[in-house]
């Protein structure tokens, strides 16, 4: 069998498959497929789309999760009126040339990236093209040609949206070329005033980018006053700035450029860094001893930021090195992109490969090997690397032509450069011989060289600065900066001429350079001996957003890593809060008093807050990857309270610097062997209570002869270890809070215990043997400490109460294990006066009516005495875990009741109305609520009931709620009891038939959203009811 016939029996079987969907023979279908109408195809692999000739007829083509790469064969269906190719795999809209009647088009979640061919479809008034790849907005303006079209559908909400969807005036760009439009995005746009507001802005803009060009023409008219190359340079300028006028209109101002002044933050860096990149020596063979700048533009697109931020976050996000992403700030780069010389020699080639690169971005690395160059976007650190090439290329021109000297000079006095935001990744040195091609290198983003651009650099640092970089992905290089220059030259003697330079890049000797003039060496001389003068620091005595930006040069909060408040006066450090990248932080020579506004900054590493007057670190939390710390000459005293406090929050730290500060000499206290001397003769053996908090102990010795103590405490001493406690043999209740324990050994001989708490120590782990031995243990809290896992407490049998909050714990399966009853019984969810005092905030129990505790994890409720609350009458405990009810016979004022249990006790016999929504109820007989006679309204949304039984006591019941149940039908003794009842609810079920619905009170009765498939049977049971 050829291919061709696998092909033709693939498609028959297709074919086969198609009529099977559909409710058609395959062999009748030569004659009945010239009536079909209506065809649809959902979910089964469809692999494009074949035998639709068959169908001629066809109004309406719906094909939803398919494998259907390409829309074919529907030249034969030329009625089709509504198309649905969604949830495919399209790439491109090809095939619907011969569809002029098309009307509805549905091409949502698909991979389209180019809206094309839509000319013929002048019919077409709905357009879904939701999810998918459309980048920006020139392809929306292939739109404007579908005049019918009135709604358009490129983001979703419940979807991922079109690329160009986050484009700045998206909406605007829309209205504004295609004005049919009534509905974008699911949003109404028919308004008149909408479409008003929308064509004045843009003619707006429209005028004042008209009146800008006058201005540059009227700037252009005066600068032809001045010289031939200042008017030729002016000239340039407006045309370029033309360009820009469009580019922004095109793009709806998702390309904005800004000329830069002294006012802008950006300006002076920008300016700085092109002048320290140049290097006088390099153009010294040109007679170039300097550079002008006379603009600069700052480049604002949102597109190619958008795809320079995805990248980079993919890179991240994919390299398993924790260091990388980390560090990758140190990989960006401010440099300068190298124009190939020979194509950009004249400067309309230049100009017009500067706007593609704005608009366009960089080429991709096949781009630049198709045209002869190294298969990667060059840039470089140096103005030398990127425009002696052109200076040399104008200087032989110039030589072949034998050019004479005249007025005019050569065109290498002017100069562009993009500045570009570049991320180098991993980067390597290029390899001799090898070509600059990315799979040479496969596991680097770039490679660079060193480049020496002539022999006088050996008298120059910049020598071994200047490089020369190559990037694989031009995604990772985001134009952000054209600057505009002009070279300062030196007048030659008149022996030299412009046709005769001197050789690029050879040395010039002595005779060949004008020397300078005895005045300006004198003049160099006296400023290089002049005393530097320090400019005054302004001082910040408080922070505020824009302070903080500034003083770390960000543009937002969050892309702050590293901050500098040296000497500022500060008190209070209250900003800091929103740098959640906050790495480093320098805060010295303040007047901070402590460190309380640095806390739960989770990223912070490097602290230097030396030379402050701190008095104590007291409320410093949550620095757990802190690892040096500065707290030289401040005034901390207290070295015990302080070291405490360090061991808890920066588990982590690695370098910590206290000197000079006011330590107290802390003179230790008697040990508890002397103090009990003192009491020796007082009858030990009688005492049951023994308090030495706050007493410096290092150990537990001679309590041989409390045999009776059954309470005893020693926190915030300096323990050690546990020890001395084997002969108190009924100790119930021991805290050793704050100390320094790192093991639980010295507690098994205690099984009277039921009481221990050791927050505030150094444990890691639960001994198991030692738990084992505590038998009576009720209460255990091991708070603040290290422990990393709960192994060992599933072991206490009657543990009640457990707290381990603060400590490393990653898991918390041992506690599943555990069991619980009788903690739950005593503790669990209990509704108690003191609990509505923590969550209101009062105790007015006597003034309150009506209580509203939703989702508050209540399991009982328990409200004593009873007088205190015998004015309410609501209350509303839905989404909550109610297992028992009992508590509220003593509240028989309570009229309205919202709950949320599966399982109730009798309530009182005065509840009228009853919220049961949202629990997960399935069978209502377990619930009892016949038992509540007086109830008048009963709601039970949302559940999962199928059969409405157990309601049959409910004699007054005047409303009934069972919207999003499962109620399928309806059975007549359901009902027989509820004489009285006026509403019905059932939306959102699954009714077919409602024959045995007969309520003779019944007035409102609501069946939305369920599978009725005639109104017979409501007309049956309306006749029936009347």
């Amino acid at each position: 069998m050829t291919l061709s016939d696998k092909e033709r029996q693939n498609d028959e079987e297709m074919i086969k498959d198609l009529c099977v969907c559909n409710g058609m023979s395959y062999e009748n279908i030569c004659e009945d497929g010239s009536e079909v109408e209506a065809l649809e195809m959902f979910f089964s692999g469809f692999p494009r789309m074949v035998g639709l000739s068959r169908f001629p007829r066809l109004l309406t083509l719906t094909i939803v999760g398919q494998d259907v790469c390409k829309i074919q064969g529907l030249d034969d269906c030329p009625l089709l009126r509504e198309l649905w190719v969604a949830e495919c795999q399209l790439t491109e809209i090809t095939g619907l040339q011969k569809c002029v009647q098309l009307e509805k088009l549905f091409l949502y979640d698909n991979k389209i990236s180019e809206i094309r061919e839509l000319e013929p479809l002048i019919n077409l008034k709905v357009l879904w093209l939701n999810n998918n790849l459309i980048p920006e907005l020139k392809e929306l303006t292939q739109l404007a040609c579908l005049t019918e079209l009135k709604e358009l559908a490129l983001n979703d909400p419940q979807s991922s949206p079109n690329p160009v969807c986050l484009l700045f005036n998206y909406f605007t760009h829309l209205l504004y070329h295609i004005p049919s439009l009534h509905t974008i995005d699911s949003y109404d746009v028919s308004e008149k005033n909408i479409k008003d507001a929308v064509e004045l802005e843009c003619e707006s803009e429209a005028a004042g980018r008209k009146l800008s060009g006058l201005r540059e023409e009227v700037t252009s008219e005066w600068l032809e006053k001045r010289f031939r190359l200042d008017v030729a340079m002016a000239s340039d300028r407006k045309d370029m700035s033309i360009h820009f006028l469009v580019m922004e209109l095109e793009t709806v101002g998702n390309i904005r450029f800004e000329e830069g002044n002294t006012s802008h933050a950006w300006f002076k860096p920008c300016y700085d860094l092109l002048l320290s990149r140049f290097c006088a020596l390099d153009f010294k063979a040109y007679n170039i001893a300097g550079i002008k700048i006379n603009r600069i533009m700052r480049v604002h697109n949102r597109h190619l930021r958008l795809l320079f931020e995805d990248k980079l976050c993919t890179l991240l996000a994919n390299n398993e090195s924790s260091l990388f992403s980390q560090n990758y700030r140190r990989r960006l780069e401010y440099l300068f992109y190298v124009f190939d010389p020979e194509r950009c020699a004249e400067a309309i080639q230049r100009t017009h490969e500067i706007l593609n690169i704005l608009e366009n971005g960089f080429k991709s690395a096949s781009v630049y090997k198709a045209v002869g160059r190294d298969s990667a976007v060059p840039l470089s650190n140096s103005i030398s690397v990127c425009e002696e090439p052109r200076i040399r290329l104008v200087w032989q021109k110039a030589t072949r032509c034998g050019a004479e000297s005249t007025e005019e000079p050569l065109p290498i006095t002017q100069g562009q450069l993009i500045v570009s935001k570049a991320f180098l990744g991993h980067s390597v040195p290029l390899r001799a011989g090898v070509p600059v091609d990315e799979e040479f290198y496969p596991k680097a983003h770039s490679v660079y060289h060193g480049v020496c651009s002539s022999e006088l650099q050996g008298c120059c640092d910049c020598s071994q600065k200047q490089t020369l970089w190559y990037i694989f992905h031009p995604e990772l290089v985001l134009p952000e900066y054209l600057i505009d220059f002009e070279y300062i030259t030196q007048e030659r003697s008149q022996s030299t001429s412009w046709s005769n330079p001197d050789p690029p890049g050879a040395p010039v000797g002595p005779d060949d350079v004008t020397p300078v003039a005895n005045d300006e060496q004198a003049l160099d001389d006296q400023v290089l001996a002049l005393e530097p003068v320090l400019k005054p620091h302004t001082k910040l005595l408080s922070l505020d957003e824009q302070d903080l930006l500034t003083a770390a040069r960000a543009n937002v909060l969050s892309q702050i890593t590293v901050l500098n408040l040296h000497g500022n006066s500060l008190s209070r450090l209250k900003e800091l809060s929103g740098l959640i990248a906050l790495r480093q932080l320098t805060v010295s020579f303040n007047a901070l008093t402590h460190l309380d506004d640095i806390s739960f900054l989770y990223n912070l590493e490097y602290v230097d807050a030396s030379f402050n007057q701190i008095v104590t670190l007291k409320g410093v939390r949550g620095l757990p990857r802190l690892r040096e710390l500065d707290l030289r000459w401040n005034k901390l005293s207290r070295a015990r309270e302080e070291m405490s406090v360090l061991c808890k929050h920066t588990s982590f730290l690695q370098r910590l610097d206290i000197r000079h500060n006011q330590w107290r000499q802390v003179r230790r206290l008697l040990l508890l062997s002397v103090c009990l001397c003192v009491v020796w003769y007082y009858a030990l053996v009688s005492y049951t209570t023994v308090n030495l908090d706050g007493q410096h102990l290092s150990h537990i010795d001679n309590l041989e002869q409390l045999v009776n103590l059954r309470w005893a405490s020693f926190n915030n001493n300096q323990l050690t270890d546990i020890e001395g406690l084997q002969h108190c043999l009924l100790l119930e209740e021991l805290s050793l809070n704050h100390n320094y324990i790192c093991a639980l050994e010295g507690l098994s001989k205690l099984q009277r215990l039921t009481r221990f708490s050791i927050n505030s120590n150094q444990l890691q782990c639960l001994d198991t043997s030692v738990l084992e031995c505590l038998t009576n243990l009720h209460f255990l809290s091991v708070e603040d400490n290290c422990i990393t896992c709960l192994q060992g407490v599933q072991r206490l049998r009657f543990l009640f109460e457990l707290y381990v909050g603060n400590n490393n714990i990653s898991t918390s399966r041992d506690v599943y294990h555990m069991k619980f009853e009788n903690a739950t019984e005593v503790f669990g969810g209990r509704l108690t006066a003191d609990m509505l005092t923590e969550k209101l905030g009062h105790s007015n129990y006597k003034e309150m009516v009506e209580l509203e505790l939703p989702g508050c994890s209540v399991r009982m409720v328990d409200l004593v005495p009873a007088e205190l609350f015998k004015n309410l009458r609501i209350l509303n405990l839905e989404r909550n875990n109610l297992t028992s009810f009992s508590g509220l016979v003593y509240l028989p004022n309570i009229k309205v009741e919202c709950v949320c249990v599966e399982s109730l006790e009798p309530l009182m016999c005065s509840l009228e109305v009853l919220h049961l929504g949202y629990n997960g109820i399935s069978n209502l007989s377990y619930l009892q609520l016949g038992r509540l006679s007086s109830l008048k309204a009963l709601f039970l949304q949302g559940n999962e009931i199928v059969h409405v039984e157990g309601l049959d006591g409910l004699s007054h019941l005047c409303e009934l709620v069972l919207d999003q149940n499962r109620v399928k039908t309806l059975c007549e003794k359901w009902f027989r009891s509820h004489t009285r009842l006026i509403e019905l609810s059932l939306n959102d079920n699954r009714l077919r038939n409602l024959t045995n619905l007969q309520l003779i009170h019944l007035q409102r009765l609501h069946l939305n959203n369920n599978k009725l498939q005639t109104i017979c049977d409501f007309a049956s049971a309306s006749a029936a009811d009347s």
